[in-house]
């Protein structure tokens, strides 16, 4: 699982607001889908560490704590309430997959908007707006992908 969000992570469409479109929530999501609570930590932070130690393993082929501290770490950190809210509503995939994703978007927008230092409604144009689309068929995908794979 862990293989599988680091090659998802190199699925990327660059923007100019220096958070990418990748598939990496994809992988997140089906983490939380299909193993159990402890094993979806496990993996989300096995991940995340990797990343930390400067592993290549985020988008771009990035790792380091520099990926924390840049305008996409809120992204990075929110995984792990991720993995949790998804596991935690499990009886409702999909409810779980849309607070997850609400999640994201908040914790990623509220760094994004420390780091640089912008207003929220700024944020919310780079950090939230240009995912809208595309994290609703991630999470259509991984509702549909996740009932196969258990």
């Amino acid at each position: 699982m862990i293989s599988m969000v680091i090659i998802f992570s190199q699925i990327q469409i660059v923007l100019p607001s220096l958070v990418p479109i990748t598939m990496q929530t994809l992988g997140i999501y089906l983490i939380g889908l299909i193993l159990n609570i402890k094993e979806s930590l496990f993996c989300v932070c096995v991940y995340l560490l990797m990343g930390l130690m400067g592993l290549p393993v985020f988008y771009g082929f990035q790792g380091g704590l520099s990926c924390f501290m840049g305008p996409s770490g809120g992204f990075l950190w929110s995984f792990i309430v991720m993995v949790m809210m998804i596991r935690a509503l499990k009886k409702q995939p999909l409810v779980g997959l849309i607070f997850a994703t609400i999640t994201s978007y908040l914790m990623g927008m509220c760094w994004f908007s420390f780091i640089l230092e912008t207003n929220l409604r700024a944020a919310f144009y780079s950090c939230i707006l240009p995912f809208l689309l595309g994290d609703s068929f991630k999470i259509y995908l991984a509702y549909k992908i996740s009932f196969h794979l258990k």
